[in-house]
C-alpha cells in the first residue's frame, strides 16, 4: 500500500480572507479551545451549524444569529444554543470569538460591534481549518457536485470500519445530521470552493469529484478555478475523477484516479441498474476486487461511491466493509429524498441547483408529462451567469413551476431573477409558471394535482424544501379534516 506517510500541510498559497478585522488566523498561538463563548453569525447555515455543534460538544458556550428561523435553528435551540433572530450588535457583547459565514456582509451590525470592541473575528472556513489541525489525519472532499453525498459515504465506510471519524457535513445525514463527533485520529470534511474557502483547509488527502462552472462570481474564469483546485491538491494524496474534463487537467498533481469511462486507479465496470440503485464491479489497479450494490438512486452516485470506496481502499479498509457500508448507505436529506405524498403524487426533493445537477436528477427520475418539476433558483448571479444552461436543461420539462429566487447573500438583480428565467423559458415554449410567494406556490401545486400527476420533483438549495413540506402537511391535514366532517 503506497499510502503510508501522514502528510500534515496547509497549502502555501492559500489566500487568507482578511475580510474585515481578523488577527486570529494569522496568530500562530491560536487555540480553538481557549475561547469560552463563541458566537456564530449565520448559524442557521448548514456548515456554520456543524461548527456550532462541534464547539458545543467541547463544552463551549455557543450562541448565534440568523435572518430567519428554520429546522436547523430549531434543532440548535433544542440543544441549548441561544439563537437570535436577526442581526443585532448586542448579541456579540461578552463573547470571546465571532465566527462569520461567507454570506455575511461587511456592514453586518454584529461584525461592526465586534470590531469596535476588539472581539476576535474569524471566517467559517478559517475556523474549520483551525479545528482540523487537531486531527492526526484529515480528509477533504471537494468538487462542484456530489461533495455532501461522497463525504457521507466515506464517513459511513470509516464508521463501519470502526475508525471513529469526526465528520463535518454540508448536508444532513439521517443518523447524525451534519456533524459527527468522533476520535482525534480521523476528520472527514467537505471542502467547498466558494470564495476559494477550500484553500484554507489543511488536509492529508483529498477527493476531487469534478470541476464545473459554478461559483463563477468567486473566480476570474474557469482557468482560475482549475488553478485553485491545483493549489488545493497540494502535496498530499489526491484522488481525482479521470472522466471529468476539467478535473483531468489536475492529473499532474494527483496520486490516484477513479472513473467509469477511462482507465484509472479505481474503476467501476459492468454497471447494472437495479430496483433501488446501480450495482457495479469495483476494480483497483485493473484487478477486480468485488461487486458493490448501492441503495441510492442515480448514476451519479456510482461516481460518488467509487470515489469513497477508492480512498477508503487506499487507507486499508477491507473491501467487505466498504461493500457493506455502501449497500447500507441510504442517502442524505435533500438528495433524491422522498418527503411525502400529495394525492396520488409522490414528492421527492433534491438539492440540485446547478444545471448539471438538475440534468442528473431529471434523468434519475425519468420525468414525463405526469411529472411536475418545482425549481427554485439559488442566487441571482448563478442564474444570470448560467441562464442559457438553465433554459436548455428545462426545455423538455412539460410541467414546471419556477419559484422565487433564494437570494442567500445577494441583492436583487432582475437579469438573474427567477421571474426572468420563467419569462425566458416561456419564450422557447416551455410550459412554466412563476410563483412569487408561498401562497402562490401552494395554489399552483394543488391545482396541478387535477392533471393527475404522479410525481413531483422539488429542486433547489433554498427554502423551497421547507415550503413544500408545509404544503404537504397543509394539504393532508385539510384532507383529513374534510373526511372527519363528512
Amino acid at each position: 500500500m503506497f499510502f503510508k506517510k501522514n502528510v500534515n500541510f496547509l497549502t502555501k498559497n492559500a489566500k487568507k480572507v482578511l475580510f474585515f478585522h481578523n488577527y486570529v488566523s494569522m496568530n500562530k498561538n491560536f487555540n480553538v479551545q481557549s475561547f469560552n463563548k463563541i458566537h456564530f453569525i449565520g448559524i442557521g447555515g448548514i456548515s456554520q451549524s456543524a461548527l456550532a455543534k462541534y464547539c458545543l460538544s467541547r463544552g463551549t458556550s455557543v450562541s448565534g444569529s440568523d435572518a430567519r428561523l428554520s429546522e436547523i435553528t430549531k434543532e440548535l435551540k433544542s440543544l441549548g444554543i441561544k439563537v437570535y433572530l436577526g442581526h443585532h450588535g448586542l448579541s456579540v457583547i461578552g463573547k470571546d470569538l465571532v465566527v462569520y459565514s461567507s454570506a455575511v456582509s461587511e456592514n453586518c451590525p454584529e461584525l461592526v460591534t465586534a470590531r469596535e470592541r476588539g472581539i476576535p473575528i474569524i471566517s467559517r472556513a478559517e475556523f474549520l481549518g483551525e479545528i482540523l489541525k487537531a486531527y492526526k489525519t484529515k480528509i477533504a472532499v471537494s468538487g462542484s457536485h456530489g461533495k455532501t453525498t461522497t463525504t457521507a459515504m466515506l464517513g459511513e465506510i470509516f464508521v463501519k470500519a470502526k475508525l471513529n471519524p469526526t465528520i463535518f457535513l454540508g448536508g444532513e445525514y439521517f443518523s447524525y445530521g451534519n456533524f459527527r463527533k468522533g476520535g482525534k485520529k480521523y476528520a472527514i470534511t467537505e471542502a467547498c470552493e466558494y470564495k476559494k474557502n477550500f484553500l484554507m483547509l489543511p488536509h492529508d488527502s483529498s477527493i476531487v469529484l469534478n470541476v464545473d462552472n459554478d461559483h463563477l462570481d468567486s473566480y476570474l474564469n474557469m482557468d482560475d478555478m482549475i488553478n485553485c483546485f491545483n493549489k488545493f491538491l497540494g502535496d498530499g494524496l489526491a484522488l481525482v475523477n479521470a472522466d471529468d474534463q476539467n478535473a483531468s487537467k489536475l492529473f499532474n498533481r494527483a496520486v490516484a484516479t477513479f472513473g467509469i469511462k477511462k482507465t484509472a486507479t479505481f474503476n467501476a465496470k459492468n454497471l447494472r441498474l437495479e430496483k433501488n440503485g446501480y450495482s457495479f464491479d469495483f476494480y483497483a489497479y485493473q484487478k477486480k476486487i468485488g461487486r458493490i450494490k448501492l441503495s441510492v438512486l442515480g448514476k451519479h452516485n456510482v461516481i460518488n461511491a467509487l470515489a469513497s470506496a477508492g480512498l477508503a481502499y487506499l487507507y486499508g479498509v477491507k473491501f467487505l466493509v466498504i461493500k457493506k457500508a455502501l449497500f447500507e448507505f441510504k442517502g442524505v436529506k435533500r438528495r433524491n429524498e422522498f418527503i411525502g405524498q400529495l394525492s396520488d403524487a409522490k414528492v421527492y426533493a433534491d438539492y440540485a441547483h446547478h444545471p448539471t445537477e438538475i440534468k442528473s436528477t431529471l434523468e434519475t427520475f425519468r420525468h414525463n408529462k405526469k411529472t411536475l418539476v418545482v425549481f427554485q433558483p439559488h442566487t441571482y448571479s448563478r442564474t444570470k451567469n448560467l441562464m442559457q444552461d438553465f433554459i436548455d436543461v428545462f426545455s423538455k420539462v412539460e410541467n414546471l413551476i419556477i419559484y422565487k429566487t433564494y437570494s442567500a447573500r445577494e441583492k436583487f438583480d432582475d437579469n438573474g431573477s427567477a421571474y426572468k428565467l420563467n419569462e425566458n423559458l416561456r419564450l422557447v415554449n416551455v410550459n412554466s409558471i412563476y410563483a412569487d410567494d408561498f401562497c402562490q406556490l401552494q395554489q399552483q401545486i394543488i391545482a396541478k394535482l387535477e392533471d393527475k400527476i404522479d410525481k413531483i420533483l422539488v429542486l433547489g438549495a433554498g427554502d423551497v424544501y421547507e415550503d413544500v413540506k408545509k404544503i404537504i402537511l397543509n394539504y393532508n391535514t385539510n384532507k383529513k379534516n374534510t373526511k372527519s366532517v363528512k
